[in-house]
């Protein structure tokens, strides 16, 4: 059996891009297999640091899979001519390495065609992985990739090396040599492909992500639990050390505890998201922090530059944080006007007199305190002209908050300007009713009028955030059971739009919102079951979250009734003409007590009020339907009374699609 190691030797690669290659690298490794029929175990490891990529295959046979296939050609009258081959079958000779003797007639769906059969595999494993690493390299893909050659290689980072090895030999033309650390290592010689990881480890590297990241966990809770502080991390913090480092070494930091006068927030900030260093608490913040080294501080030269900077980070918070304390709210709001939110919309002052006018709209239909919304209306976005959050964007709503409190604002208007960022950019669901309609007013502003501007999500590009703007509307309508008009909302921020000339009509805005909605509709009801929340979305406007909800739930619940009706709906589906135009059941052309019985049936369920006493009443009156199928000839000879028992049954069907389109309920085999 044989070991193929490849290793892409790179430039200093970004985290995101590391965490999604540790993810994708397996399944990228498995499908090359595949497409070169290749028996393999399921012995593929994967190596990811900063500075390398790396995959390891076990156990794997000396060629791939030897198989005859079967190679169908041209038209067999296209082959052919007066009895002599023609050009299109010495071309598909030629092409298959076949002779004229080898082939035959082949019929496939009632054609006749040339075909050969052909011996194809046994291609040594060598031969084979020559194409391994440019598959690699394509298959991995970032949203921002270099070219650093005359060749057309694209990867987020330079690749500096390219080593490929079959056991203990490097395959053609590529090498056998890997590189340290950065600092504590030179060039080696990889010896076989098994003995990759423990030297790159003799080399200090740890080559596995996971390795990397519980050592520095380790490092971390072993240093807090002896100086009886806590660690205060987000995973995604630890994700992102894990990928700058290849060997962690702990570095323990201190601040001068005046900084601790700043909010918690504002430090966590500052050291974390910017620094990369992890907070620790002890009840509250500590000016103890963790920082993360690839070389060992043995003379404390990195613990003083990582305090430097720290403290020169912290410096410029406070400075920002007393002068924006001296100034009023309304200094920052007349600021806004010099910041553009679009270049067809107009300022973030602009959107803030929108949001102030939605607040006056929906205070009419709520019973909330209207001078509380109105004011975080005008609030909204205040912060964004802060010197704070000029300089950490990720503040904006914390700071908005801890200013209005600072401000002694209402505590209701203070939560709120942090709120109306749940729950899709900040976690958690508002605990305020003005939060959630603040919330609901910004977000229905960014869609409107993002939307209206050309600005539409397409695939995975949402460079503004509509799709989550969206999810957010859905869930803050569901948790807090509000009855909302959303058309009528959006209709009131096209209404406020100004120079409309440059804008989508508002039924183009319209129609891509329906189609946004009911994607991420989709997406909020994914732990339901598939075929009812698809049911329902055909049938239901996506913009009445509510209804929708009220039916995925109640559907779901009752499965087995579901299906017994979404049988009779696709039975009656079947027997209706496509083009069918109903007329007006008239009793006078009944000939069955089945057709009264049916005809009463469609009076009892015409528009009816979605329940489960609905639901339970038209899985009970099944029998009927089913009888009237197997007893009465609904194709009569009589035109009249055929057109009368299919309008009987479209009026069934018809009431039945109000609850939901049945058709995509996949019905159980009993």
């Amino acid at each position: 059996m044989n070991d193929i190691l490849l290793e892409l030797q790179t430039e200093e690669l970004p985290s995101s891009f590391l965490l999604k290659a540790n993810e994708t690298l397996k399944d990228t490794a498995k499908t090359f297999l595949k497409e070169k029929n290749i028996e393999s175990s399921e012995d593929i490891k994967i190596f990811t640091t900063p500075r390398r990529i790396g995959i390891l295959i076990e156990s794997l046979p000396d060629s791939n899979k030897k198989e005859e296939i079967l190679v169908i050609g041209p038209p067999y009258e296209a082959c052919y001519k007066d009895g002599h081959p023609t050009k299109a079958l010495e071309a598909f000779l030629k092409k298959n390495d076949a002779s004229l003797e080898e082939a035959f007639k082949y019929e496939k769906q009632g054609g006749v065609y040339i075909a050969i059969k052909k011996q194809v595999g046994g291609i040594s494993i060598e031969e084979l992985f020559k194409e391994f690493p440019d598959f690699v390299i394509k298959s991995l893909t970032y949203k921002k990739m270099m070219r650093w050659d005359n060749s057309s290689m694209r990867f987020p980072r330079p690749i500096r090396g390219i080593a490929l090895i079959l056991n203990d030999k490097p395959i053609y033309p590529y090498k056998n040599t890997s590189r340290g650390h950065r600092f504590l290592s030179n060039e080696f010689v990889i010896e076989n492909a098994k003995s990759y990881e423990e030297l790159l480890k003799k080399h200090f590297v740890i080559p596995t992500f996971k390795e990397r990241r519980d050592i520095i966990l380790n490092l971390v809770l072993s240093k807090a639990k002896e100086l009886n502080i806590t660690p205060d991390y987000e995973e995604e913090l630890i994700d992102e050390i894990t990928n700058l480092v290849e060997y962690p070494y702990l570095v323990v930091g201190e601040f001068e505890k005046e900084f601790l006068s700043l909010p918690d927030i504002v430090i966590k900030t500052v050291l974390a998201h910017h620094q990369k260093f992890i907070t620790t608490k002890k009840e509250s913040i500590t000016n103890i922090f963790f920082g993360i080294s690839n070389i060992e501080d043995k003379k404390g030269y990195i613990k003083d530059g990582y305090q430097k900077v720290v403290r020169a980070r912290l410096r410029d918070a406070v400075f920002f944080y007393n002068e924006d304390l001296k100034r009023p709210f309304e200094f920052f709001v007349e600021e806004l006007k010099g910041i553009m939110f679009h270049h067809k919309l107009g300022t973030m002052f602009d959107k803030t007199k929108r949001h102030v006018a939605l607040g006056e709209y929906l205070s009419l239909a709520f019973n909330t305190k209207k001078d509380i919304l109105i004011k975080a209306c005008k609030l909204s976005l205040f912060d964004i002209a802060t010197n704070m959050v000029k300089e950490f964007d990720e503040l904006q709503g914390y700071m908005g908050m801890i200013y209005a409190k600072a401000k002694n604002e209402d505590e209701e208007l203070s939560k709120a300007l942090l709120e109306q960022y749940m729950p899709d950019k900040i976690e958690g669901v508002q605990s305020t009713k003005t939060g959630a309609l603040l919330g609901i007013i910004v977000k229905s502003d960014n869609i409107v009028s993002l939307i209206g501007a050309g600005e539409i999500p397409k695939g995975t590009s949402d460079a503004y955030g509509i799709k989550r703007n969206i999810y957010g509307i859905i869930k803050t309508v569901l948790e807090h059971d509000f009855n909302i008009d959303l058309e009528r909302l959006f209709y009131k921020v096209f209404e406020l739009l100004e120079n409309k000339q440059k804008l989508l009509s508002y039924e183009e805005i319209l129609s891509h919102i329906k189609n946004l909605f009911k994607t991420r509709l989709n997406t909020y009801f994914e732990e339901y079951p598939y075929d009812i929340v698809r049911a329902v979305l055909e049938v239901e406007d996506p913009l009445m979250v509510k209804t929708i909800k009220s039916k995925v739930e109640l559907l779901s619940s009752n499965r087995d009734i579901v299906e017994n009706i979404a049988r009779v709906y696709k039975r009656i589906r079947k027997i209706l003409p496509k083009d069918f135009t109903p007329k007006d059941v008239k009793e006078e052309f009944f000939e069955s007590d089945l057709e009264k019985e049916l005809y009463k049936i469609s009076e009892d369920i015409k528009d009816k009020e979605f329940s489960k006493e609905l639901l339970e009443y038209i899985d009970h009156k099944k029998k009927i339907v089913d009888e009237f199928f197997d007893k009465i000839l609904v194709m009569a000879e009589n035109m009249d009374v055929r057109n009368n028992r299919l309008s009987l049954l479209y009026n069934i069907y018809k009431s039945l699609k109000q609850i939901a389109d049945f058709e995509h309920v996949v019905i159980k085999e009993a």
